[in-house]
């Protein structure tokens, strides 16, 4: 059995989890007005498991998918930390909207360039629809984009690498 250390969300705001806000959509909240940061996170249960690459391609949310072995080689043990992502991090941008382009991205609707092509290789793991999205409101850039890489350098120094669906500090 794996030791999955329990991700601090203390001050972060649970959303819901990526297969509910696929349905209902994000809810009416307040601090979703705000810049921030947020985290997406999988059960603590979770085991990874990767999609075929016919899953990928009849999904159509994956532009740049990467081979099975790559992803089990970026896959991180013992956290259930998936992604970590801000929304304003030169210009002010609410985590309403950032976030409305992650979850347009998950259910399939890109482009060439996204809406939100940072983190995408999380839909190449079967049930993401049970990740949770946590956010943390915070004030006008710069902020946001420092508190990211806070939390980016606080997990590459307790696990030797990036969350999954990161890439780049």
């Amino acid at each position: 059995m794996k030791k999955t250390t329990t991700p601090n969300v203390s001050g972060y705001h649970l959303i819901g989890t990526i297969g509910e806000l696929f349905r209902t959509g994000l809810p009416k909240i307040d601090v979703l007005h705000d810049c921030g940061v947020y985290k997406v996170i999988a059960p603590s249960t979770y085991t990874p498991d990767f999609k075929s690459e016919s899953d990928i391609i009849a999904s159509n949310n994956v532009l740049k998918p990467w081979t099975i072995s790559r992803l089990r080689d970026k896959w991180v043990e013992n956290t259930n930390i998936i992604y970590i992502g801000l929304a304003g991090a030169r210009s002010p941008r609410s985590l309403r909207k950032r976030l409305s382009d992650l979850l347009r991205h998950g259910r399939g609707n890109t482009t060439d360039r996204g809406p939100h092509i940072g983190g995408e290789i999380m839909w190449q793991l079967v049930g993401y629809d049970r990740f949770e999205i946590w956010v943390q409101p915070t004030s006008m850039p710069p902020e946001p984009r420092d508190e990211e890489r806070r939390l980016l350098h606080s997990f590459f120094d307790q696990y030797g690498s990036l969350p999954f669906a990161n890439r780049q500090l």
